[in-house]
């Protein structure tokens, strides 16, 4: 009876110890096939799970495996083809190509605008002049104008400044031009007015003031004597004789009248000549240049 009591505990301690062992083991069984033996069922795990010991308690490593990415095509960049984009829509007939813009509408074209009417011809007209033209500085002149329905109080307007004119006739009028409307060479314009009604105007006309010749001469030289003065001058019309002049003399007369002469030499100073234009009756000077046509000298 000692016997058996005391051993009686100590297998109860064995069967403790095995039974605890036992659960350890199934422990280790859950854990791995909860967390370990998951892992290595995914793709691209090749390797087996380690067997767990039957007989052994320990606990096994797992081995770590090495995954290999699968393989990828490679990336290929190609241009688009813009032509072949364009003509598949345009050829469909459908969609918008957003690389061509479309043809902006062209403005209307503006309606021509019709000239203005041409303004009615004056009441009057005015023909031709008599004279046609006058050389300047040749004093008062004689203006005549020809023309239709010249009205009886008609006056002559010449730049705008209006004569005493003298009607003649519905087609005729006179009017008496001082010498101090042509001083200057060029165009003059002539008007015909009614005095009492404003709206009986003609047409404007023109008439040419022309420059007068001037002696063809230089003036070159001067030589003073006790008893006279010489001028030396040079003929400027193609020949250049040189010439000694004086005053009140004569020159370009006529070879068969001697008494028709186109200039008299009036004065003579340092600075200048006076010449008279016998056909003209009116005066040119004429100032010392010297023989190369410098100044004074």
């Amino acid at each position: 009876m000692t016997q058996e009591s005391t051993n009686t505990p100590e297998s109860s301690e064995n069967r403790k110890k095995i039974l605890l062992g036992v659960l350890f083991l199934l422990l280790i069984v859950v854990v791995y096939f909860q967390f370990i033996n998951t892992d290595e069922r995914r793709p691209g795990s090749s390797s087996p799970a380690p067997a767990a010991s039957s007989t052994s308690p320990t606990l096994t490593r797992p081995v770590t495996t090495t995954r290999t990415a699968a393989p990828t095509s490679p990336i290929v960049s190609m241009p688009l083809d813009l032509m072949a984009m364009t003509s598949k829509f345009s050829g469909a007939g459908s969609g918008r190509n957003i690389f061509v813009f479309p043809t902006p509408t062209p403005a209307p074209t503006p309606k021509p605008v019709p000239p203005p009417p041409p303004p009615p011809p004056p009441p009057v007209t005015l023909n031709s002049l008599s004279p046609s033209g006058v050389i300047a500085r040749t004093g008062d002149f004689s203006l005549v104008v020809f023309g239709q329905k010249i009205p009886a109080d008609a006056q002559i307007y010449v730049d705008g400044r209006v004569f005493e004119t003298k009607p003649v006739s519905d087609t005729e009028a006179q009017a008496r031009i001082p010498g101090d409307v042509i001083r200057g060479g060029g165009n003059l314009s002539i008007t015909v007015r009614s005095k009492s009604d404003p709206s009986l105007y003609s047409n404007q006309v023109t008439i040419n003031v022309a420059e007068p010749p001037s002696p063809l001469y230089r003036y070159i030289g001067l030589i003073v004597t006790p008893k006279t003065k010489i001028a030396v001058v040079k003929e400027m019309d193609g020949d250049e004789n040189v010439i000694n002049m004086t005053e009140n003399t004569s020159y370009k007369c006529d070879k068969n009248v001697k008494t028709r002469c186109k200039w008299k030499l009036l004065s003579i100073n340092a600075q200048r000549l006076t010449f008279e234009d016998l056909d003209l009756r009116i005066t040119h000077n004429i100032t010392f240049t010297g023989e190369g046509g410098g100044g004074e000298r």
